[in-house]
């Protein structure tokens, strides 16, 4: 159990880093979407904004829960077109976000690769490949 150590903290640390990295890459991927979407539609970027924020404003702690009812009242008060719009926009920015989690994958796994004493540039398990080569 690692309750209060310098190691947990350690540990602590170097995973808010890690995520720090990966919430920068989204928050850039999204930032490009945001200005692709604003150029294409500005009305359509208001829509997905306020929706975004009565979706933080709905998820917080003690967040307001009338904000589903709003969101779902200004999706009800949008056109065929803009639904379409707004859906893509979330849909492109999910996989934005599927693309920066998958490159974060990567980046923590080079990491942990150049940081260990592992041969061969395998994963540094005893457990796979480069255990077995041992």
């Amino acid at each position: 159990l690692l309750v209060n150590t310098p190691i947990r903290a350690s540990i602590h640390a170097n995973i808010c880093d890690i995520d720090t990295e990966l919430r920068s890459d989204v928050k850039k991927l999204g930032k490009a979407l945001g200005v692709a979407i604003k150029q294409n539609d500005s009305k359509v970027f208001d829509i997905v904004e306020e929706l975004r924020a009565l979706g933080r404003e709905w998820r917080l702690p003690n967040g307001r829960a009338s904000a589903l009812d709003d969101m779902i009242k200004r999706v009800h008060s949008c056109d065929v077109t803009q639904l379409h719009q707004v859906s893509r926009s979330f849909a492109n920015f999910l996989a934005l976000a599927n693309t920066a989690e998958n490159h974060h994958r990567i980046r923590r796994l080079r990491s942990s690769i150049a940081s260990s004493d592992s041969d061969y540039g395998l994963w540094p398990k005893q457990d796979s490949c480069g255990g077995a080569i041992h």
